[in-house]
């Protein structure tokens, strides 16, 4: 799933969890955590920017060949970074706000688990679950950030269709959400 999905889908993660829990919280707090719900539904996809900033172009190295492969596409990872969030901030809110941290990443990891697949498993197995077309890959030449996007989007539409229809809904979705409810 690409960027813009990500966010959408941590950004309803963090509203459906709020709206059930109710938080007795001021509004600030809300509004806080439902943007670290929405941040941490992007975070997984850092490791891209950072290849990005580290090589001049957004491709990994041999031995990372897919990014998806990489902890930080664990759950594991993320149920330990929204455990210390947890535990560094102050109670009740950073109970809440670790949750904000694995609902988000969650997130990120279901929707990258219709195409792709993510290693759901980790550390037990190495195995890459999917939905669909696991470890289906397209391979784009080294280019410059906006180029290699562009490239990218295209490509996804026509490769993924399965993916970008599911992350047209929930955009959809998030947008009626924001606006309506």
């Amino acid at each position: 799933m690409l960027p813009p999905g990500h966010i959408a889908g941590g950004y309803l993660a963090a509203r459906a969890f709020l709206t059930v829990v109710r938080p007795d919280l001021s509004d600030q707090q809300i509004s806080t955590l439902i943007w670290i719900g929405v941040f941490f539904a992007f975070a997984p996809d850092l490791d891209m920017f950072v290849s990005f900033f580290r090589q001049g172009a957004v491709r990994l190295g041999e031995q990372e060949k897919n990014h998806r492969y990489l902890v930080t596409h664990t759950p594991i990872f993320w149920l330990a970074a929204s455990f210390c969030a947890a535990l560094v901030l102050p109670k009740p809110y950073g109970w809440y706000a670790g949750m904000m941290v694995f609902l988000g990443a969650g997130s990120h990891l279901l929707f990258d688990s219709i195409q792709f697949g993510i290693r759901w498993l980790y550390p037990f197995t190495k195995r890459v679950f999917a939905l669909r077309d696991r470890e289906v890959e397209f391979h784009l030449p080294p280019k410059r950030f906006f180029p290699h996007w562009a490239d990218m989007v295209t490509m996804y539409m026509r490769r993924f269709t399965l993916t970008f229809v599911c992350e047209l809904c929930v955009i959809a979705l998030a947008v009626y959400v924001f606006i309506f409810i």
